[in-house]
């Protein structure tokens, strides 16, 4: 651990970490006092129930980071197609709600002799078909609506 010299300030991402990194150590400290106290002694049940609520809430912080980045990395993804599919604009998919469930290459046939490539993107929320052109844009639909003209 970094030393502050006098007057140092610390950035916004230092002070936001410092909390989250103490629930550990506290949890240590409970732990190291526990191996000390006589289980006899009044404040043992204290420091056991201190030690498990501070675990709990090491649990509970730990799934809640987890699920934000995941969250994090979805919305990447959303982004992401966002870019590559002609026609979309941005925000167009990313939603806090949205997730990409399945996404498939098809082709699809009119006539014996004429395929077409689509793109199929399956959301949470949504199905994005786009046509796939031999020069790698791509034109959208969602459903039988048009979204470009």
């Amino acid at each position: 651990m970094r030393k502050e010299r006098k007057g140092e300030r610390l950035s916004l991402t230092d002070l936001l970490a410092k909390p989250h990194q103490r629930i550990p150590r506290y949890r240590l400290l409970i732990q190291r006092l526990l191996e000390h106290t006589d289980p006899e002694h009044s404040d043992y049940l204290l420091l056991r129930r201190a030690e498990r609520q501070i675990h709990e809430l090491a649990l509970q912080i730990s799934s809640v980071e987890k699920e934000a980045t995941e969250q994090e990395i979805r919305q990447g993804v959303l982004k992401r197609l966002e870019l590559i599919v002609h026609g979309l604009a941005p925000g167009d998919l990313a939603s806090q709600s949205r997730t990409l469930v399945r996404q498939d290459l098809v082709s699809s046939s009119t006539t014996t002799w004429i395929r077409k490539e689509r793109c199929i993107f399956l959301f949470s929320d949504l199905l994005l078909i786009t046509t796939v052109s031999r020069r790698g844009t791509r034109s959208t639909k969602e459903g039988k609506k048009s979204v470009i003209g």
